[in-house]
């Protein structure tokens, strides 16, 4: 748990070659500094978020529940919100509300391997103002929920059936829905492969971009992929769409997140092998890019023969950033937490 976690102070994180080829400025994108945090997986520690007050917030399962906790700037942690977990089979996203409330999204069984996807809107007390469920053709998984400046709410979720082969075949599901939870317009995005969308953000122009990653047609745990991203305009429509240069090789996207001057913030994995079916290994990804998706920077945090992924990436005010990213020991239930401050642009 985090109420016993060990703070440390680290060494400069490992830093690859730039894939994308572009040299950035000398100072943007150094480390700064590195905190680590141990957990144990199965503490079910999932979500993670940075709120505005610089605090972050995460999801649990407690007992019979989920919870929302933030863990302020002191480390405390402070339950926000509690949902019994009948009202969501799997809490798979949440995002805080203008009003103190939140919107989660989650799983409910349907017959068959089929799946319906839940959306929910809490009050700050965790009562329920209304809910909304959405059927599909095949198996349907929402994977995060957004409140959009102009008071609506952005689900990004997946439409995944299997081919004749039994191979998995996912799309990209976008759905747009009014504050009272009444639909605006969704989409189903297919892009030749098995793509997966992990998060999303709004532009400052009201687009949407879409941070995942696209693997071959394939059966489960094979085939080869690349982070993948999908900017569509205001009616869900495709603006452009790019994947991660090949020598990432076995690559994703967890985290996207928008800097003060309209820059994207990409968080993620490169360089995966999975080396059997609870092993692996990668490196954390960072990296920031410009509104047509073309890399400013980048960086690479090596895992070394272990498991390293980025989870999430927040600007700060000097125009750097916070990388989370997790890092499993030994290919076992150990896990930790790192922390990187990248600096930004700005003079200190």
């Amino acid at each position: 748990m985090l109420q016993k976690t060990r703070l440390a102070l680290l060494g400069l994180a490992c830093a690859a070659p730039l894939f994308w080829g572009r040299e950035a400025a000398a100072e943007v994108g150094q480390v700064q500094w590195e905190r680590t945090y141990k957990y144990l997986w199965q503490d079910n520690y999932n979500n993670f978020q940075h709120a505005s007050d610089g605090s972050i917030l995460f999801s649990r399962k407690n007992g019979n529940q989920y919870e929302i906790v933030r863990v302020d700037k002191a480390g405390k942690l402070r339950p926000e919100v509690a949902v019994p977990s009948e009202k969501l089979r799997q809490l798979t996203g949440f995002a805080k509300t203008g009003d103190g409330g939140y919107l989660l999204s989650g799983l409910i069984p349907a017959s068959g391997y089929d799946r319906n996807i839940r959306l929910v809107r809490v009050d700050q007390d965790g009562q329920v103002k209304w809910d909304k469920t959405i059927t599909g053709s095949g198996y349907e998984y929402a994977q995060a929920v957004r409140q959009t400046a102009d008071g609506n709410i952005v689900l990004l979720g997946r439409d995944i059936k299997l081919d004749d082969e039994y191979r998995y075949n996912g799309d990209i599901y976008l759905a747009k829905v009014d504050p009272a939870g009444q639909t605006i317009w969704e989409i189903r995005h297919e892009t030749g492969g098995n793509t997966t969308g992990q998060s999303l953000v709004e532009t400052p122009d009201g687009r949407l971009v879409v941070a995942g990653n696209e693997r071959t047609i394939s059966h489960f745990r094979e085939g080869i992929g690349l982070g993948y991203l999908l900017k569509v305009d205001q009616a869900g429509e495709k603006v452009w769409e790019k994947t991660l240069p090949g020598d990432t090789r076995t690559s994703g996207i967890r985290d996207i997140q928008l800097t003060k001057d309209g820059h994207l913030l990409v968080s993620g994995y490169v360089l995966y092998n999975d080396i059997n079916m609870n092993a692996s290994k990668s490196d954390e990804y960072v990296a920031c890019l410009d509104q047509d998706g073309n890399s400013a920077w980048e960086k690479v945090f090596s895992g070394g023969e272990e498991h390293r992924e980025g989870y999430l990436i927040q600007s700060t005010a000097d125009e750097g950033c916070l990388a989370v990213g997790l890092e499993e020991k030994n290919y076992s239930s150990e896990w930790v937490l790192h922390v990187n401050k990248l600096k930004g642009g700005e003079d200190e």
